[in-house]
């Protein structure tokens, strides 16, 4: 039998949009000679719908596109799962898997165990299936269709992660089913795609059967989700597969050869791939025109401005030099070089006159130091980060533009950064990678020619707004930070514990202390990329601001 998997681009809410994309590429398959088609979770709304679930006009406009969806599917049948309404008693709505077959929508059962960690929250609206698993004959195989979450059920219980009561692969074991057709809206993070496979690949070792994977794919606010669905014969072959981050419609025939997978998709590349898609997906979806960001000179500001580039073009990036009293010459010099190697804008705003002026103005009210005196904290430095800031807001409201902020996962896990500073802007696109993934991923985006000027990712990391300031003074040394940070954050490790893998208590109980005391400006962060199973957004991380517990 030959079969296929629609990989589309799920726009959320664009519900007629999405129907004729699903027709399209549905069309596509049944002429290829395919003899069921599967795709995505949700695939009507865009599984990102969030609380717009909960309005009428949403589920009419949902309804609507379905049928005519529906109206238009012939004798091969395609299966997905779509928005319900609940009836009876529990949540509003049912995640419900469907066959379309000759113009009619066939209930299968709803999802079954809904994912309420990480970056999930399914069970805010969906009420799970409580009925069996449906097998169903189709063409003279036994199918059955599981949704997204309802397949991790080997990989759940091997990493302690006991959500659910209900475990469907071992339900369907022993019935007998030739064919799994799971729709999804699996959400990257980095180093899923092994785990992905591998798990799918359990499925067929557990059943016997192939498995049709049908996911998302693109940039939907914090979440970025990478396809690369594929079909797995019975045997845990990969017979057909679908590129990362495309649409695509994969065919293959269930007795047909190996095509493989992805060798690389978990690697720098994948990574950099991730952040690319999120913000051309955020701009373009939310009709901005272009980005603005401030450059220091040095490797976080560099490296955001050449990903937009990949992102965007040239064209649709500004950056903005905004030299401190403190601001070195050669960090201006590697701004430059920077603008002239990725072919961007680039302007400069000096900002010590401001700064003067405004330390003129609030000494009545706070006292200050003369001009060149620094304070016991941070103030001055906190002031100055504020004024570029209101810059790059002014710049960003007279053209239509958003400021990128530039900060990454170890500086916004101890706040390192300063609210309506340099945590200013739209997005914030690395806010979800440690220090020591920024310096991999921009010796990768020179690996085909120098984008980022060398200095900028050999020279200690500086705010530069104090005379000799390195980031060293306040943090840790980021290769002993970012272990900590990885440990207490993905790994959800103490204190006790983290020392116990040989790190200075001292140190360890200051980082700890640091990222908790840091949650208030966390919630105030731009939205950025979730790219790690364990991120900061909170998505993620549900801390609160008020605690006297320390982990």
């Amino acid at each position: 039998m030959k079969v296929a998997v629609i990989q589309s681009h799920i726009l959320v809410g664009d519900f007629a949009g999405n129907a004729e994309r699903l027709l399209a590429a549905y069309k596509k398959a049944v002429a290829s000679g395919t003899e069921i088609v599967v795709a995505q979770e949700d695939a009507i709304a865009g599984y990102c719908e969030g609380d717009q679930r909960f309005y009428p006009s949403f589920l009419q406009a949902h309804d609507a596109a379905l049928s005519v969806l529906a109206k238009n599917i012939g004798d091969v049948g395609l299966v997905m799962s779509v928005t319900v309404p609940n009836g009876g008693q529990g949540k509003p709505l049912f995640n419900m898997g469907v066959l379309i077959q000759h113009g009619t929508i066939k209930n299968l059962q709803a999802k079954t165990n809904l994912a309420t960690d990480t970056v999930f929250n399914d069970y805010r609206w969906y009420e799970p299936n409580t009925l069996g698993i449906e097998i169903f004959e189709y063409r003279g195989l036994r199918l059955a269709a599981l949704i997204c979450q309802d397949l991790w059920e080997k990989y759940d219980a091997a990493h302690g992660e006991h959500f659910f009561t209900r475990y469907p692969i071992s339900e369907l074991k022993g019935k007998g089913v030739d064919l799994l057709l799971v729709p999804n809206a699996s959400p990257y993070w980095w180093g899923k795609g092994s785990v992905r496979e591998e798990m799918v690949r359990d499925v067929t070792r557990e059943l016997g059967c192939a498995v049709l994977y049908a996911n998302y794919w693109g940039g939907q606010d914090e979440l970025v989700f990478d396809g690369r669905s594929f079909i797995m014969n019975k045997d845990g072959v990969v017979i057909g597969v679908a590129p990362a981050y495309a649409d695509a419609v994969v065919v293959a025939d269930l007795a047909g050869p190996e095509v493989g997978y992805f060798s690389d998709q978990d690697d720098i590349n994948a990574l950099e791939d991730a952040l690319v898609i999120s913000l051309r997906d955020y701009v373009e979806k939310n009709r901005i025109k272009g980005v603005v960001i401030g450059l220091s000179g040095g490797i976080d500001s560099a490296l955001v401005a050449a990903l937009a580039v990949k992102a965007l073009g040239p064209e649709k990036v500004v950056g903005v030099r905004l030299p401190s009293a403190y601001s070195s010459d050669g960090s201006l010099t590697d701004a430059l070089a920077l603008a002239k190697n990725l072919g961007i804008r680039l302007e400069t705003v000096p900002i010590a006159d401001v700064y003067e002026t405004l330390r003129k103005s609030v000494t009545p009210l706070i006292g200050f130091h003369e001009p060149g005196e620094i304070a016991g904290d941070v103030t001055e430095e906190n002031m100055q980060a504020r004024i570029r800031g209101m810059i790059l807001m002014a710049f960003a409201n007279r053209f239509g533009f958003i400021p990128i902020a530039t900060g990454n996962k170890s500086e916004f896990s101890v706040g390192f950064a300063t609210l309506y500073g340099d945590m200013c802007g739209g997005f914030a696109l690395i806010k979800d990678v440690l220090k020591r993934d920024v310096y991999r991923l921009a010796e990768n985006c020179n690996r085909d020619g120098i984008m980022i000027p060398k200095n900028s990712i050999t020279k200690p990391p500086s705010a530069e707004l104090r005379p000799n300031q390195v980031d060293s003074d306040s943090l840790p040394d980021y290769p002993t930070l970012d272990p900590i940070l990885e440990l207490h954050i993905e790994q959800s490790k103490g204190v006790e514990e983290i020392v116990a893998e040989g790190f200075d208590r001292k140190t360890v109980k200051r980082v700890v202390l640091m990222t908790a005391r840091a949650e208030f400006k966390r919630r105030q962060a731009p939205p950025g990329p979730i790219v790690s199973k364990e991120g900061l957004a909170w998505l993620n991380r549900q801390y609160p601001i008020s605690t006297k517990f320390l982990p």
